[in-house]
């Protein structure tokens, strides 16, 4: 076993942490994009990496940016975004 039962066991309460927490991060995302939207707060790159981690945690599909070629929800480098196509 690479490294041992001490970081397996380690890494597995690590898991078992985030796992804990995603119900409570997945919350905070969305509290800040509703107040980015309401105009509460301001932060395009924070933005999108909240848009980007809901819709990942809602199993969104994911698109391609079809001015700078990445596989993403929302760029906020180009500002795309779209609508969230649900996975089936």
């Amino acid at each position: 076993m690479l490294g041992g039962p001490d970081i397996c066991l380690s890494q597995g309460w690590g898991n078992a942490n985030l796992i804990a927490a995603a119900p409570d991060l997945l919350a905070a995302c969305e509290e800040f994009v509703r107040k980015v939207d309401a105009g509460e707060a301001r932060s395009s790159r924070s933005y999108a990496q909240m848009v980007n981690a809901i819709r990942k945690a809602r199993g969104d599909t994911i698109k391609e940016c079809p001015k700078c070629g990445r596989e993403t929800f929302f760029c906020a480098d180009c500002g795309m975004e779209g609508e969230p196509v649900p996975t089936e």
